[in-house]
């Protein structure tokens, strides 16, 4: 490969005729009609501050729940306002994007035009 430029490359790439590529995909360059049934990504995990302090209390105290009384009570109070929040959301968003479920039905109600028009 000594000796040759970006643009001797470039040229290889490129086909005579208008410019086109000489690379072909190797799937058509159309949209499907359904998605990948991916589990969307749970989000961001909730009093992990409280758990780690109430470890942190465990292990100094050779795991002895007495003397982690007030560790023990933020955490339990971190969890049930979680749970309230997670309650309260009526539905929970991704972003804006539509669950996979949700998106294959609208596709198979909507399909992509396969001629052209």
């Amino acid at each position: 490969m000594a000796g040759v430029s970006i643009h001797e490359k470039v040229s290889r790439i490129l086909n005579k005729q208008n410019g086109r590529p000489v690379i072909k995909p190797n799937r058509p360059l159309v949209l499907l009609d359904t998605v990948a049934n991916r589990k969307p990504r749970k989000g961001e995990a909730t009093c992990v501050s409280e758990m780690t302090f109430l470890m942190a209390c465990w292990k100094l105290n050779k795991f002895a729940d007495g003397f982690c009384s007030e560790e023990t009570k933020t955490f339990y109070a971190c969890m049930e306002k979680a749970k309230l929040e997670m309650k309260n959301k009526s539905q929970p968003l991704h972003g804006g994007r539509l669950h996979p479920k949700q998106a294959n039905t609208l596709l198979r109600r909507y399909p992509n035009l396969t001629t052209e028009i």
